[in-house]
């Protein structure tokens, strides 16, 4: 998360970068019977049990700016149709 926010800084001066730029995420977050959510740090590739996996696209001009949850592993279908 550190190194995402640092590169964030050292580009905001870049504007004509950022405006046309998409930033595109994939998580997944895991969640305990207390209802405590975590953010899960292993493979995204193996079935994780009570764990959901999130899409994100943040843009700043124009974009869609969406979050959506998956049903299964982003692949390059889903990704197109997104």
């Amino acid at each position: 998360m550190i190194r995402r926010k640092q590169f964030a800084h050292k580009y905001l001066s870049f504007e004509e970068i950022l405006i046309h730029s998409i930033f595109v995420d994939e998580q997944r977050f895991c969640f305990s019977s207390t209802g405590e959510i975590s953010l899960h740090s292993g493979s995204h590739g193996k079935s994780v049990k009570n764990s959901v996996a999130v899409w994100s696209c943040i843009m700043v001009d124009r974009g869609p700016n969406v979050m959506k949850k998956l049903n299964s592993r982003l692949d390059t279908s889903q990704y197109k149709e997104l």
